[in-house]
């Protein structure tokens, strides 16, 4: 038992440095830039199942809010969750959530999951953006500058996180075979 746990908790903190790797990874287009921090947390909350993968969501955003810069762009610090990305960052344990449930199921649902997740971190972190910056803006704007040019490269994160969750927990079942 206790094995099983220092093991979670080894992937969980590998998970947090994977995810800060993502972020770091980045193209500035916009207030909102484009990353890879999504598919870091697809990958470790499909692999880690919901609890862990949420956990380990939470501590990245800790981390980061701490002054660590793990966020897109070497962000960091609490005004990161007032700026512009700031909505998307608070909605990140809610797509791990999402993922990581849809995990447990494969297939179809697991895939739904991931177009679920990515639907809840658009509106969420769309309904903030509008609200702190684009008061003015009709919600047709905003959708354009905030989800269209996200809508390619977020679905082939999409594919990638389905066909390495997949693999992943297949090649080390030791470690995700009770995925929580």
């Amino acid at each position: 038992m206790r094995s099983a746990r220092t093991r979670k908790l080894t992937a969980s903190a590998l998970g947090v440095a994977f995810v800060a790797v993502c972020a770091w990874i980045a193209l500035p287009l916009g207030p909102v830039p484009v990353s890879l921090q999504t598919l870091g947390v697809a990958l470790i909350a499909g692999v880690l199942g919901p609890l862990w993968g949420t956990l380990s969501v939470l501590v990245y955003l800790a981390v980061g809010a701490l002054g660590v810069p793990v966020f897109a762009a070497f962000g960091a610090g609490v005004s990161a969750f007032a700026g512009p990305t700031g909505g998307f960052l608070l909605a990140l344990p809610l797509f791990a959530l999402a993922v990581g449930f849809g995990a447990r199921r494969r297939g179809a649902a697991f895939a739904l999951s991931l177009v679920g997740a990515h639907l809840l971190l658009y509106a969420i972190g769309g309904a903030f953006y509008a609200l702190l910056y684009a008061k003015d803006a009709s919600f047709l704007a905003t959708l354009t500058a905030l989800v269209l040019p996200f809508l390619a490269g977020d679905l082939c994160k999409g594919i990638l996180a389905f066909f390495l969750v997949r693999r992943l927990t297949r090649a080390e079942p030791f470690l995700f075979s009770q995925r929580k």
